[in-house]
């Protein structure tokens, strides 16, 4: 004796004619509109898995904010330097080379920076610098500043020298 019952007869004889379709799935995918399931517990879903926001994976972190600042002082220090540099080499009568290094030392520093996010350690040997680096970068910054300043003076006493001289 064989039986030929299949599955869907089974299913038609057990759901009574007259009863309700089932639920609509109370939380539903935003984009798709695919039934989710919420278990009860913790935020309720918004996305099905295909269309869920995901971090970004096999990306290098760089230490956060505080390397990023650290890179940041560092090449700035390095680009002072150069700054120096092309102060001394003016004192020398160097001005082409000092106006190269001018030139060059914006993209130095950026250059520097994005060398020094992976050396953190040489970024913080950078900084401390044996504790004369904020003297030096003084220091430099008069030495720049007064660079600028003397040629204009000394031009203006010659002309007001000139000038008296040629009122007597």
């Amino acid at each position: 004796m064989s039986i030929d019952f299949s599955l869907v007869d089974i299913v038609a004889d057990t759901i009574p004619p007259d009863a309700e379709p089932t639920p609509q799935a109370e939380f539903t995918c935003q984009v798709c509109g695919v039934p989710l399931h919420y278990g009860g517990r913790g935020r309720k879903p918004l996305f099905c898995d295909e269309h869920k926001k995901t971090k970004a994976k096999g990306v290098a972190r760089t230490g956060g904010v505080k390397n990023n600042a650290l890179a940041g002082q560092a090449a700035d220090i390095l680009m002072t330097s150069n700054s120096f540099i092309a102060f001394l080499a003016r004192m020398a009568q160097l001005e082409n080379t000092a106006e190269q290094i001018d030139i060059a030392n914006p993209e130095f520093r950026d250059a520097a920076y994005r060398a020094l996010l992976n050396d953190p350690e040489l970024a913080r040997a950078i900084c401390r610098g044996g504790g004369m680096t904020g003297k030096m970068a003084l220091i430099m910054a008069y030495a720049m500043f007064s660079m600028s300043v003397v040629p204009v003076a000394y031009f203006e006493i010659k002309a007001i020298r000139v000038a008296r001289e040629s009122d007597e």
